[in-house]
């Protein structure tokens, strides 16, 4: 089993002309001294151009009526081509996909094999009511060729990324595929499922919260989650987005793992109306669809709102979305110390590309873009604080080397004073 503790820093980064020369680091460690296995690269080949729209299956379905149908051709588009190569996007056969840049940094950045980042941890009895323990759950995600354009734009200039230029177009599609480190006794459903080796972090038996963000080891990770995103005009009278979530169930019918992906729900919108009192009496989500057939425990997001299994029972996946944007204002959780008023913010139906707070520049849902942005303005400010700390190492070196120097003078001083004062008095006859 691989250990290792290795970062790639800001020195990583080599810039050249153009997005499709910028070349931005891969993951958090590289592979240790003779791995042979896979080697995640990151799919920074951007677009220069917006490409030519796509005839796309769902846009001839309405998501408010036909929700289930809408998801199926979207996760079908999704999977198409990226199977064949196991995920390594840049190569699928029908068409790229890509990554966000800036995702490998700090202690929860992207893992060697796979590109997976860390994500919430699930808590004992969220998965499952056999989970007794909690788990570390890790996701990758990607972009279409429209959402791969606007990247590029975006990171245009390596070195100084522009959060303004990140408007996705119609028919951006963006996907997430979320894996659990939870053991098949803890949560059964997962049996069967896609499976990846991934360099994730060593969980002592004794971090019963999953805290530790250190050593990091090649461990197993099972599916369970897949998150889609889409941009739809018809979507523009409350968000601009649609938003979809999948769940592996392994006692569902299916000749592949991928065929066994559940729809949760999708969403449009974050009924602002919906209120504790209002859902007290009865009211429940309008602007999305929940699928009462998924065949695993699930919980959903505030006030019955879409969330996926491994998200936060306090949030949905729009308002936790709605939060994209630099600088990173507002948490992408409503705060629990909040009353129930103050946390109705999060579910205001946020425009595309207008910011969750006013004094911040929208990332237009995208938190990989806004997350990557803050994550090379983390790096800046660790390498300028490690390069000060350096220079400090070193004037003090040198200070208490002088100051060896400057007392050993002294001493040679004082000592030969001494002895010229006693032959002085000796011939002096005192």
């Amino acid at each position: 089993m691989a250990s290792h503790t290795a970062c790639l820093g800001l020195c990583a980064l080599v810039a050249f002309a153009g997005p499709a020369f910028a070349q931005f680091p891969d993951a958090h460690g590289a592979p240790p001294p003779g791995w042979d296995g896979p080697v995640f690269a990151l799919s920074q080949d951007y677009p220069n151009e917006l490409p030519p729209a796509e005839e796309l299956p769902w846009q001839s379905i309405d998501f408010r009526t036909e929700p289930g149908r809408y998801l199926a051709q979207v996760l079908a588009y999704v999977l198409e081509g990226n199977l064949e190569v196991d995920w390594v996007v840049q190569e699928n056969p029908v068409r790229s996909w890509y990554h966000a840049p800036w995702m490998q940094w700090g202690p929860n950045g992207r893992e060697f094999l796979h590109g997976l980042t860390r994500e919430r941890t699930s808590r004992p009895g969220e998965l499952h009511a056999n989970q007794t323990r909690c788990a570390q759950n890790w996701a990758v995600g990607i972009y279409n060729p429209p959402g791969g354009y606007v990247l590029g734009q975006v990171w245009r200039d390596p070195e100084a990324p522009d959060a303004s230029l990140a408007r996705f177009p119609e028919g951006t599609v963006a996907a997430k595929l979320l894996f659990t480190a939870a053991r098949v006794e803890q949560v059964p459903y997962l049996h069967g499922g896609p499976a990846w080796d991934a360099d994730i972090h060593v969980i002592p038996e004794s971090d019963v919260q999953c805290r530790s963000r250190g050593q990091r080891a090649v461990q197993p990770v099972r599916l369970l989650q897949l998150d889609v995103a889409v941009r739809d005009a018809r979507a523009d009278d409350t968000t601009g987005w649609v938003f979809g979530t999948f769940v592996y169930n392994g006692d569902r019918p299916g000749a592949t793992g991928w065929e066994r992906l559940a729809p949760v729900g999708l969403m449009w919108g974050n009924d602002p109306d919906l209120t504790p009192a209002t859902y007290d009496g009865g009211a429940r989500p309008q602007e999305g669809w929940i699928n009462d057939n998924v065949g695993a425990p699930q919980h959903l997001g505030s006030l019955g709102r879409l969330n996926g299994p491994v998200d936060s029972p306090e949030s949905s996946c729009l308002s936790c979305h709605a939060t994209a944007q630099v600088p990173s204002i507002s948490p992408m959780v409503p705060p629990f110390n909040l009353d129930h008023d103050a946390k109705m913010r999060w579910f205001q139906n946020v425009k595309a590309g207008e910011p969750f707070d006013a004094a911040a520049v929208s990332a237009d849902y995208a938190l990989q873009v806004s997350m990557g942005i803050q994550n090379l303005e983390k790096a800046r400010e660790a390498e300028l604080v490690a390069s000060a700390e350096a220079t400090l190492t070193q004037r003090l070196a040198v200070a208490r080397r002088a100051a060896e120097i400057a007392e050993a003078d002294v001493t040679t001083v004082i000592g030969q004073t001494s002895e010229r004062l006693w032959i002085y008095r000796v011939t002096r006859g005192r």
